[in-house]
């Protein structure tokens, strides 16, 4: 039986290195989520093996430590959510067979924005943060479900804790090796909105695939941040070279989440959805984690890049709709 995390012990965790912390707001509200009879059957399983204690219910799955201040049954509709994101994420990343971190990570989600701020993180909406000493590894999940309507899973705010349970997975298979915010970041920001409950694959080339695709497009205005850069660009497509040097956080939000730091993260988020959609593009991705998880720096050669480049324009114009100019 795993041990409940107090709010002592989360603050203690995340005073010593966070990550990625997500903006307060609920931003584009996702519809609700429904339960098919057979995860009803498993919540209702699993509901029964939460345990409770002092206001906090926790519970262990196969991949997750879940914890809760939103009582059991929520405790277990969470649990079961995670670990059908899991699945999702994991048919991506089926490449990497090796993986660093073997700990379970966490999950913690409070009732109140007042109780998240307690643990030291006021003014931010979701953080995933880490910690390594010399026998384990902590990896955590921390976000919060207002008290109403969002308290209900059903109706709660699922990019949240897609995006930053991207960040999370990414760590736990690379481990100590650093990912640069480019990747990170273009891969939460595509995971962010993702519908779980469709049959369509994000790597697939379906009809079914490409409209699950289109229609996760429509839930984030990261588009129009990118289509704006490029009209003020005189029209013409980003590098991207210039994406891939937006490597450390400093680099990637420039402006305190301003304009210029939207266009970062609609820039990242296109090329991974490019890069995992594109059948020529996504052998790409293995090498790049190829060498990441080797310690490499470079991660694209400059022979890849002028091949994945203009293929990954091509993506902007026939699946963002953003027509411009090229220079490649």
């Amino acid at each position: 039986m795993t041990t409940i995390m107090t709010r002592r012990a989360i603050a203690a965790l995340l005073i010593c290195l966070c990550h990625h912390l997500a903006q307060a707001g609920e931003g584009n509200y996702v519809k609700k989520w429904i339960w098919t009879k057979e995860e009803i059957k498993k919540i209702e399983a699993l509901e029964k093996e939460v345990k409770t204690e002092g206001g906090v219910s926790q519970i262990e799955t196969e991949n997750w430590l879940v914890s809760t201040e939103l009582g059991a049954r929520f405790t277990a509709e969470t649990a079961v959510f995670m670990e059908i994101f899991y699945a999702v994420f994991k048919e991506i990343f089926d490449f990497q067979t090796g993986v660093e971190y073997p700990d379970k990570p966490k999950i913690v989600i409070f009732k109140s924005a007042e109780n998240y701020a307690k643990v030291g993180l006021p003014g931010s909406r979701g953080v995933f943060c880490f910690r390594k000493s010399d026998d384990k590894a902590e990896l955590i999940i921390c976000t919060y479900m207002p008290e109403g309507r969002l308290n209900n899973f059903s109706n709660c705010y699922h990019p949240v804790i897609q995006h930053e349970g991207t960040h999370c997975l990414l760590k736990k298979i690379v481990g100590s090796h650093y990912i640069p915010s480019w990747l990170t970041e273009g891969m939460a920001t595509f995971y962010e909105y993702w519908d779980y409950r469709s049959q369509a694959s994000p790597s697939g080339n379906r009809p079914q695939d490409v409209d699950a695709r289109k229609k996760r497009l429509t839930l984030s205005k990261r588009k129009h941040y990118l289509r704006d850069s490029v009209r003020e660009a005189g029209g013409k497509y980003p590098p991207l070279s210039y994406l891939l040097k937006l490597t450390t956080l400093k680099e990637w939000d420039v402006d305190n989440m301003g304009p210029r730091t939207r266009m970062h993260y609609a820039l990242a988020e296109s090329f991974a959805d490019f890069i995992i959609s594109d059948k020529e593009a996504r052998k790409h991705l293995k090498t790049i984690f190829m060498r990441l998880t080797q310690g490499e720096k470079e991660l694209l050669t400059e022979e890849e890049i002028k091949f994945l480049e203009p293929r990954w324009h091509k993506h902007l114009r026939q699946m963002w709709g953003i027509n411009a100019k090229s220079d490649t």
